[in-house]
């Protein structure tokens, strides 16, 4: 801190005109607290030839201004090395405010706004008002079960499947406040029961995963721009049970009843496969670095796809479903103890961290008998949204665990629940009564 405020002033003595100053101030102070060789030859140099300030090197806090205005540079430079104990940092109010703003909203439960900026005369509170707590559309296209739905990544589209042996992809408004869900495709081939779909990262294609018998058409692919069915995938020996696409878009990992984990490209090779037990759920995870599978024991099963190795997440009870964060940082798992984990992967974009714990826990919602697949979802992933064996719908704060709201309008199972990633106040619920409720 002394070299810094010396040094400003032999740069001062050097604007002035007054070399005998410079140079008293660089023999007498500066030279004395050896610090910064470097620099002290290039002050030397500087003085020598007769160069102003502007001829350094930076840093000097100098860029040729006045030395009042260098001497804000100095301040700052010297905030950076004086411990704030000693010296207030700049703009320290003003960071504490935002710190008590952001406070404020993470403290609110029910926050689910993106421009929401609260009013320094009064607390930051909302309610309910945030959340869809209104059925706003009922759509009856399904003839039979709805089992499963999921937004695309873009909002704009919804896709839904059951046990009708279709599928519908319908159109979403754009992802905009207030939109009217419409319907654009139904996808017809399969010829059993349809029990789960997953889009493309690009959105360009969906993948339906059917139980028919043999497992004769168990993964089709489909075009979603014209409905047309791209190729079949006939890799599995028995009923598809679930898929997840790779980032590449080029390939899936799928499971089955046949005790088959399989990586298969979009023409149906298999790149890679894994024996292990009936599967009930995967997800692709971290880049597409780990692959997750759940059975029917009690942990989650992790594959290091570039280690080669396998590990496991341990549960206490048996697992139903499980769905990841947008971020891919939150695993959420369903258990047959009408409850549902909270896991933190880590934020790393290509490892993951395997916890020792859940970091939340939800209870309430009925879901022991049947699959009832939960997601995450709202501003930043805020609440956790699930369906259950008792018609209703459940909100839960996701970092506190605390239930918000308990919706009714279905009159049958809610099997399956997805919040719209671009519009927080949009999401969507399908049932065993036939319909989709969008809220």
């Amino acid at each position: 801190a002394k070299f810094i405020i010396l040094e400003q002033a032999f740069l001062e003595a050097l604007h002035a005109g007054d070399s005998a100053a410079a140079l008293a101030c660089l023999r007498e102070q500066l030279a004395p607290l050896g610090v910064n060789p470097e620099r002290l030859h290039q002050l030397a140099a500087c003085l020598m030839c007769g160069a102003g300030p502007a001829a350094l090197p930076q840093p000097s806090g100098w860029q040729g201004e006045p030395p009042c205005d260098a001497r804000h540079q100095v301040l700052r430079r010297l905030q950076v090395v004086i411990p704030p104990e000693v010296m207030l940092p700049e703009r320290r109010l003003e960071e504490l405010v935002e710190q008590a703003l952001v406070a404020q909203i993470d403290a609110c439960c029910f926050h689910n706004t993106p421009a929401a900026r609260p009013s320094l005369l009064s607390d930051y509170t909302c309610g309910t008002e945030q959340i869809p707590t209104c059925t706003t559309q009922v759509l009856l296209n399904h003839s039979d079960e709805v089992w499963h739905l999921q937004f695309s990544h873009d909002g704009e589209m919804l896709a839904s499947c059951g046990k009708d042996q279709t599928a519908i992809i319908w159109d979403a408004g754009g992802g905009a406040r207030g939109s009217t869900v419409s319907k654009r495709h139904v996808l017809r081939g399969h010829s059993g029961p349809i029990a789960f779909l997953c889009w493309s990262p690009d959105d360009s294609k969906l993948a339906t995963c059917g139980e028919a018998a043999l497992g004769q058409d168990a993964l089709r692919l489909w075009d979603v721009a014209s409905g047309e069915c791209l190729g079949v995938l006939r890799h599995h020996k028995d009923p598809v049970t679930c898929a997840a696409w790779f980032p590449d878009g080029r390939r899936l990992v799928t499971g089955s009843h046949d005790k088959q984990l399989c990586v298969v490209g979009l023409d149906g090779s298999v790149e890679r496969q894994w024996r292990i037990q009936r599967i009930q759920e995967v997800v692709v995870a971290k880049g597409g670095r780990y692959i997750l599978a759940t059975t029917c024991e009690r942990k989650v099963r992790v594959y290091d796809l570039e280690g080669d190795s396998e590990s496991y997440i341990p549960e206490a009870e048996t697992l139903i479903s499980m769905s990841l964060s947008r971020d891919g940082r939150y695993l959420l798992v369903n258990l047959t103890s009408n409850s549902m984990h909270l896991w933190d992967l880590g934020d790393a974009p290509r490892e993951m961290h395997l916890p020792a714990m859940p970091c939340a826990s939800y209870q309430g919602a009925n879901q022991s008998r049947f699959v009832v697949r939960s997601c995450l979802g709202g501003l930043d992933d805020r609440f956790v949204l699930t369906g259950s064996e008792e018609c209703r719908v459940y909100v839960y704060h996701r970092a506190t665990g605390e239930r918000l709201l308990s919706l009714e309008g279905h009159s049958g199972t809610v099997n399956s629940v997805a919040w719209n990633p671009t519009d927080p106040h949009m999401f969507a619920s399908a049932s065993d009564d036939k319909s989709i409720h969008v809220w």
